[in-house]
């Protein structure tokens, strides 16, 4: 009895224990190199190239780091507070982008603004479900998942972008619409997506066990005097590198010749995407493929549904005029990506042509875009 409450004990996670698990946790943490770099670059005198991609690089690190911390802390904590942080805030995964987001919208980079929801959004359906798929090809010959599952996703991708399309069909519609009456359509639908968002939180935390059978609760190896302050840590560091960020936009776009709208769209958001990828990457190769959509199409319902709309509303408080209007283009690239995602998800099956499809898509659009110019 004594030698089993030893090896018990013996088995509880140290402070030692602990911090050598979250540097272990991704080979992707050999990037925290950049992290010093990036914070000394906000009073360095460097050019914004500089800048730019120091930071980019020590985001990516940050954002895997974050979205484990919290994943630890969920496994640690009671079943209310796991529940939240699983099914409300999706383990922290889209926090870098929401802190990012904010920065940017607080520095005047509304369009960038813009750019980067779309972007995530894009990212997360054509790239990381793409790569997952071709990825888990590399393993299995097809992978199953939950036919259910993937209807609900599209059924839920549809309402939201029926949403999203009305502002911009409105302001094509109507000759003389202005730009005031495009702000308040957009914030009116803001509070209808939330709602929408709410209405996806309950339905998910109903049927998670039924559509995600793959998923077992794990044991942390970690503690929670551990976890909370690194999580407090990387939260504060991951605001300072999205600042430096941020302000490095204009001027990278400046010296490259490139628009401000390619950054927004696709580079900035696959930074924010790092720990989706990493998470993706590590179910297809269990073939968990209902817990890798959950990871990727359920990460751009959060940035429609969720994000897009809070960011609006922090627009409306800060006087910023964050609008739901996007440019025909980008809806012609949004209502494609649905499509092609819709079509790959109706017979409950993926394999590695799927994900080719997907990221070949990705790379028309992104190819698409870099050669978009500037309104200004």
């Amino acid at each position: 009895m004594n030698n089993s409450r030893l090896s018990q004990f013996s088995k509880t996670p140290t402070f030692s224990s602990s911090i050598k698990t979250l540097l272990k946790s991704s080979s992707v943490n050999l990037f925290l190199i950049f992290v010093p770099f990036g914070i000394v670059s906000k009073f360095a005198i460097w050019s914004d190239t500089t800048i730019f991609f120091l930071n980019f690089l020590a985001l990516i690190p940050l954002t895997w780091l974050l979205y484990y911390v919290t994943k630890e802390i969920s496994l640690n904590a009671a079943s209310s507070v796991e529940w939240w942080l699983c099914n409300v805030f999706g383990n922290f995964g889209n926090l870098v982008e929401f802190i990012t987001y904010t920065l940017m919208l607080h520095d005047g980079l509304v369009s960038v603004v813009q750019a980067s929801i779309f972007g995530s959004i894009l990212s997360d359906l054509l790239s990381v479900y793409g790569y997952s798929c071709f990825h888990g090809g590399s393993f299995y010959k097809e992978m199953k998942f939950n036919i259910f599952a993937g209807q609900t996703y599209t059924s839920f991708l549809m309402l939201i972008v029926s949403v999203i399309i009305i502002p911009t069909a409105y302001s094509a519609t109507i000759i003389n619409s202005d730009e005031r009456t495009e702000l308040d359509i957009s914030r009116k639908m803001s509070i209808i997506l939330l709602f929408i968002y709410i209405i996806y939180i309950y339905f998910r935390s109903q049927n998670h066990n039924k559509y995600y059978k793959g998923q077992s609760k794990a044991k942390s190896k970690t503690t929670l005097y551990v976890t909370i302050p690194v999580l407090i840590l990387l939260t504060t560091i991951v605001t300072i590198c999205a600042n430096s960020l941020s302000k490095s936009i204009v001027g990278l776009a400046e010296s490259w010749n490139i628009s401000t709208k390619f950054i927004g769209l696709i580079l900035i958001p696959n930074v924010g995407n790092a720990s989706d990828y990493l998470n993706s990457i590590a179910h297809v190769r269990k073939n968990k493929m209902e817990l890798s959509l959950d990871t990727s199409i359920g990460s751009s319902i959060r940035i429609t549904s969720g994000i897009a709309p809070i960011l609006v509303i922090i627009g409306w408080l800060i006087n910023q005029p964050l609008t739901l209007y996007f440019e025909a283009f980008d809806m012609c690239m949004l209502l494609f990506s649905v499509w092609i995602v819709n079509y790959c998800l109706q017979d409950g099956r993926s394999n590695w042509l799927q994900g080719s499809m997907l990221l070949s898509s990705y790379a028309i659009i992104g190819t698409a875009i870099f050669f978009y110019p500037d309104k200004n």
